[in-house]
């Protein structure tokens, strides 16, 4: 099992390099974070996870193949829509993350998560002057809807790994 201590500083980081950053910088940040989750995700689920380079993998092979290898299907879309948002930064001047970007993702999660990124927010809402005031999640600044999406979908991916730790090969 993980400690703790580390886990909570983990998080403490991903959330840092969130909000360090402008719209561009948060979602590069949290999509790298996220691939190297998936990505060790998979090497702890393949038997022998040196060959997994030589597929050449983008992200959305990633994603294909950590859900091949177990990950719950419910989050290929929002995995997915994180990908075409990182896209969209990278190759369009114009992107930012306004309300539609912010629904459209929102919209990609299951009930499941949906109600996780919900219980998070009641629970984050009061900690932080800039949100006290803020009654739902759907009237949040669209930028923060991003960051607590993106950090509960960090945050799955890290739980997988300390529940799903790398298996060792019997020959």
């Amino acid at each position: 099992m993980s400690d703790p201590v580390k886990i909570q500083a983990e998080i403490d980081e991903f959330v840092k390099d969130l909000f360090r950053e402008d719209e561009m910088g948060s979602v590069i940040r949290a999509h790298i974070r996220i691939e190297y989750l998936l990505l060790q995700i998979i090497n702890n689920l393949i038997p022998k996870p040196q060959h997994v380079k030589n597929l050449g993998l983008d992200y959305d092979g990633a994603v294909t193949l950590a859900l091949a290898l177990g990950l719950n299907d419910q989050f290929g879309p929002p995995f997915r829509a994180l990908g075409k948002l990182r896209n969209n930064f990278a190759h369009k001047l114009d992107t930012s993350i306004n309300s539609v970007v912010a629904k459209n993702l929102y919209s990609s999660l299951s009930t499941d998560t949906k109600d996780q990124v919900q219980r998070c927010f009641h629970r984050i809402k009061d900690e932080h002057e800039s949100t006290r005031h803020v009654k739902r999640f759907a009237d949040l600044d669209p930028n923060d809807q991003f960051k607590l999406i993106a950090t509960t979908l960090w945050a799955v991916l890290r739980a997988a790994i300390i529940n799903h730790p790398a298996r060792d090969v019997v020959v």
